[in-house]
């Protein structure tokens, strides 16, 4: 490249990545178990992908209400008593007795994960969510409370059963 030339991205149309968020998995130390020769890994990188990295975000839609809510008015940026929460999601997950009957599957995560997702990128913008790690139908679970429509793709038949079964009984208690 010569010198002063801008540098273009090899596949302008391409999704680029974003700054990651942080999901925080639970408090320092909170690990059910313990190996001395590891550290307790309580965070979860997470990557989104726009195309070619233009799609605006709306931070507050999944943002923080002012501790102080008579201060909103000294702050432009802080319409509807919410702030950006930055970078860092503490998400807690939902306790449970038995991780075979309640969570198995070795990689899950809450429900408001991918509803942060999609709140992050538009809701109104949004019309179909596709997940294609199913798992045990977190982002379906999303789906359905935000009225959004989905596609969900598993190659195991026991997390796909599990996924259809917990998004039917979501939708079934509404």
């Amino acid at each position: 490249m010569e010198a002063g030339a801008a540098s273009k991205a090899p596949y302008p149309d391409s999704n680029q990545a974003r700054d990651p968020a942080v999901l925080s998995r639970g408090q320092p130390g909170s690990a059910p178990f313990s190996y001395a020769g590891y550290y307790f890994c309580n965070q979860e990188f997470i990557f989104h992908f726009t195309p070619g990295g233009r799609t605006p975000l709306d931070r507050r839609a999944i943002g923080v209400r002012y501790p102080d809510a008579s201060n909103v008015a000294r702050w432009a940026g802080a319409a509807g008593n919410r702030r950006c929460r930055g970078n860092t999601w503490f998400i807690p997950y939902e306790t449970i007795q038995s991780r075979d009957k309640d969570r198995p599957h070795p990689a899950t995560f809450p429900p408001r994960v991918p509803e942060y997702c999609v709140r992050l990128h538009g809701l109104s913008r949004t019309r179909v969510l596709m997940d294609p790690f199913l798992g045990l139908g977190s982002s379906a679970l999303a789906a359905a409370e935000l009225g959004i429509d989905f596609i969900g793709v598993e190659i195991d038949r026991h997390y796909l059963q599990e996924a259809v079964a917990r998004t039917r009984s979501l939708i079934a208690d509404r």
